[in-house]
């Protein structure tokens, strides 16, 4: 990646949004963090959703992790994203 953030636009809804792809490692694992976190506190996990969605979870970690950025993985950053906080980012 370049020192620029990414950012790829998404229509859903009539509306416009934003799924920024970070510049930095760091800034990939405080939001993974995060999406652990709002699933622990609905009282399930992200591996659980993972299975129950029939997502790969090495899919879902690349692509949470900034790892991958093809379509696949952005379309799954924006799955587990709704589900952990209930909108898109």
């Amino acid at each position: 990646m370049t020192n620029d953030i990414m950012v790829c636009v998404m229509r859903h809804h009539s509306e416009y949004h934003q799924l920024v792809l970070h510049e930095t490692p760091a800034d990939f694992e405080a939001e993974y963090a995060a999406i652990r976190a709002a699933f622990i506190k609905k009282g399930t996990s992200l591996n659980r959703w993972l299975r129950e969605n029939k997502i790969g979870r090495q899919l879902a970690y690349r692509a949470l992790r900034g790892q991958s950025v093809g379509r696949r993985s952005l379309q799954v950053r924006r799955q587990v994203f709704h589900a952990a906080f209930g909108a898109n980012p």
